[in-house]
């Protein structure tokens, strides 16, 4: 498996391949509300994971304030559940984030995605809060260069 930072052409390259992933996964999101979003954001990173050249997996975020960074959406291709592709592009994502100065990292989940909340808990996430709506979401935050599920422990 590959981790690659989407920028330039890799971006438009791949970004199709994402779409059609996240429609798979999570419902519908088009490149217009995915450039909506991340537009006028100082600091993106999208990343994407790779199994001889298809996209599995993804994780995108951006800059929410200065020293904090939103995890926004990232999902993997069902079929390939279940190998650590979560897991290793958060590792990504926290090395780059750490890396680039951030102290902080803030997520998003729901109930019925309890994968997520158990590796995000298993990888340093408290539980902050959450947010009262149709579905509730639980508010994550991980303080930044603290990692005990990601440095060695499965």
């Amino acid at each position: 498996m590959r981790i690659l930072r989407l920028r330039g052409k890799l971006l438009a390259r791949h970004l199709p391949e994402v779409l059609a992933l996240h429609r798979r996964v999570l419902g519908p999101l088009s490149q217009r509300r995915l450039r909506s979003v991340l537009r006028g954001r100082p600091r993106r990173l999208l990343l994407v994971a790779l199994i001889e050249d298809r996209v599995v997996g993804y994780k995108i975020g951006y800059e929410e304030r200065p020293g904090r960074f939103y995890s926004w959406i990232g999902g993997v291709d069902p079929d390939f559940r279940r190998r650590g592709i979560a897991r290793a592009l958060m590792v990504r994502q926290h090395r780059l984030l750490e890396k680039a100065g951030f102290r902080t990292v803030r997520s998003q989940t729901r109930n019925r995605y309890p994968g997520m909340l158990i590796l995000s808990i298993r990888s340093g996430f408290e539980i902050i809060g959450t947010l009262a709506g149709e579905e509730t979401r639980i508010v994550l935050e991980k303080k930044l260069g603290r990692s005990p599920a990601l440095d060695g422990q499965s």
